[in-house]
């Protein structure tokens, strides 16, 4: 972004939880301006006074640079479109996104700049990309992937535990799995493990275990506030705004090899 410039921002699912934090971050960044939020009903938006509230999606990216969506994957099939058709960045971070929802992301990438971010946080996507470095150079180790979330989370294992998972796979050929029980308990080596927790009010946290003979290494991220994944989502639309169409990264953000 242009220094001096303000991003004009709205918001797809601005009266759920992440979207409030989005417009709490955007109201302490002086360089952005939240125009507008998309919500499925206006009683949705109750106590949000600061922006124009909408229903119609191309009403509300009308005038916007960017749209920072957190919201359910439904929504997809309305909101791309309509972003577009008045040609705005778009920042995704929903994750459970379906399979069947790739040829919809691919003809948006042709026409806007895009990032799907399963997880927004600057930590994580370091840790994404030493995770790759580890898995590298550590070619004889046995992987494993533990995350953390609070106990209202929808998806199992999260969305980033499996970027993760594919950050390893893209480097070595293991085969993820995701559950060890009865008889069938035993390691494979050319296996990776991703299992999930869930309780309390975790943020999020996330480990990649290297097992080696005599020593192990451990690369972990903690979020102890939410508010790291919005302002992370704020950080990657205001690069976005600026970009020829195509589909980007959170690792383009900042500038990481991968």
């Amino acid at each position: 972004m242009v220094p001096g410039q303000t991003a004009k921002i709205c918001i797809v699912g601005g009266g759920g939880r992440m979207g409030r934090r989005v417009i709490e971050a955007s109201e302490l960044a002086p360089d952005v301006s939240l125009e507008s939020i998309l919500v499925a009903d206006v009683n949705d938006a109750h106590g949000i006074s600061n922006c124009r509230i909408e229903t119609d999606p191309d009403i509300a990216f009308n005038g916007t640079d960017a749209v920072i969506d957190f919201s359910a994957p439904p929504s997809l099939e309305r909101t791309l479109p309509a972003a577009m058709r008045n040609q705005t960045a778009y920042v995704l971070a929903s994750t459970g996104l379906p399979q069947d929802c790739q040829e919809l992301l691919d003809e948006a990438a042709a026409k806007i700049p895009l990032i799907v971010a399963s997880n927004c946080s600057l930590g994580v996507n370091v840790l994404e990309s030493l995770v790759k470095t580890a898995a590298r150079a550590l070619g004889g180790f046995d992987i494993e992937i533990f995350e953390l979330h609070h106990n209202q989370k929808r998806d199992a294992p999260s969305g980033t535990a499996l970027t993760l998972a594919d950050a390893v796979t893209s480097v070595r050929p293991l085969e993820v799995t995701t559950a060890r029980t009865g008889n069938r308990a035993l390691r494979d080596s050319d296996s990776l493990g991703v299992i999930a927790g869930r309780g309390g009010d975790v943020a999020g946290e996330h480990t990649v275990f290297y097992f080696g003979n005599g020593e192990r290494l451990e690369l972990t991220h903690r979020a102890t506030s939410p508010m790291i994944f919005a302002d992370g989502a704020l950080r990657a639309a205001k690069w976005l705004i600026e970009r020829d169409p195509g589909a980007y990264t959170m690792a383009d953000v900042l500038g990481l090899e991968t």
